[in-house]
């Protein structure tokens, strides 16, 4: 399992993105299920921390699984991480809402496998206590959060991963470097090609030979250059296409192909599992501090929306009880008002 925060400033806001993506493309890519929660209530909710300026008026955690997991797996998932990382808040002092995306296309632009995931969405408000919820910068909390992965790989029996790209290495697949306009896009196709395929060369003489082939190219590499590189001219652009890194030397060329071959795949962390419960243990003792911390801070709003819950609840029994003497006076008695 991967653990993916999203910092990203989504302009149309985090309702349009989940519903439609990046690019209008949602249901063409993917499935969507809904899993906890209401995301109108929960976009609501965020927009309230947009008016009341906040940075950051929710956070968006990525669950990104290797198996195939039921929809009901996913849905326990998706509630163990929400309880688990909002703590020490309770349910009624946050919003939270969390989709399933089910792959629909396989493999991405880049040429990444696409796997299942699941989307949390977190406002920052919160309406109960009317305040902004203390989530803490998640680079601070790296230990529980990768303590709270440990736990839900344990109880669902899930591979630890410590890598989130993985390539579909098919050499037969041909590059039609013919479709892409603009230089730039033609490149990324190029570097993902070479990194789909990287497995196949044992050289760098390989790599040259093989992209010339399939590319209709000529191709060049550096001599004297502080970093090494290769040029490609390619038939459709007038400008050369300039590959930069260590791959591009033959003194280096071993060393960076196993780089990337690591860099391509998912690695699984193989580590004895322990108990579910003596993890829990393990996390109380990590976030002791800062539960202190947040509890200290949100003590006092915590007692007024009590008080003020206890206040409304008397008020509707005083309203119940003079709506119930007004019908036996009037019904009864034969008093007017």
């Amino acid at each position: 399992m991967l653990v993916i925060f999203d910092r990203k400033t989504r302009k149309q806001g985090v309702k349009e993105y989940l519903e439609k993506g990046t690019k209008g493309d949602r249901n063409i890519k993917d499935k969507r299920v809904s899993l906890v929660g209401n995301l109108d209530i929960a976009d609501k909710v965020a927009e309230l921390g947009r008016k009341k300026g906040y940075k950051e008026a929710y956070r968006n955690i990525v669950l990104s699984f290797e198996e195939d997991l039921s929809i009901q797996t996913l849905e326990n998932i998706a509630k163990d991480f929400i309880r688990l990382y909002m703590q020490p808040y309770t349910p009624e002092e946050y919003t939270a809402y969390a989709e399933a995306h089910l792959p629909k296309r396989k493999i991405n632009s880049r040429g990444y496998e696409r796997k299942k995931h699941i989307h949390i969405l977190v406002p920052k408000y919160s309406l109960k206590l009317a305040q902004q919820l203390d989530l803490g910068d998640h680079s601070r909390r790296l230990a529980e959060i990768e303590k709270i992965k440990e736990f839900l790989e344990s109880k669902y029996n899930l591979k630890s991963l410590e890598h989130k790209k993985i390539l579909k290495e098919d050499k037969s697949e041909i590059l039609d470097i013919a479709k892409y306009k603009e230089r730039n896009k033609a490149k990324r196709g190029i570097e993902n090609y070479i990194s789909n395929n990287i497995s196949h060369y044992e050289k760098l003489d390989d790599l040259i030979s093989d992209l010339e082939k399939k590319l209709n190219a000529e191709i060049k590499t550096s001599k004297n250059a502080k970093t090494p590189y290769i040029s490609i001219k390619l038939p459709n652009f007038n400008r050369a296409i300039r590959l930069k890194g260590e791959l591009f030397s033959d003194k280096s060329f071993k060393q960076a192909k196993e780089s990337l071959l690591k860099d391509n795949k998912y690695i699984e962390v193989k580590a004895t599992r322990k108990d579910p419960k003596e993890l829990l243990k393990e996390l109380e003792e990590i976030r002791a501090k800062r539960f202190a911390r947040v509890l200290k801070r949100i003590e006092k709003k915590r007692l007024q929306a009590e008080q003020e819950l206890i206040r409304k609840e008397q008020t509707q029994r005083v309203k119940n009880y003079i709506s119930y003497a007004e019908k036996l006076l009037n019904e009864f008695y034969n008093y007017q008002f």
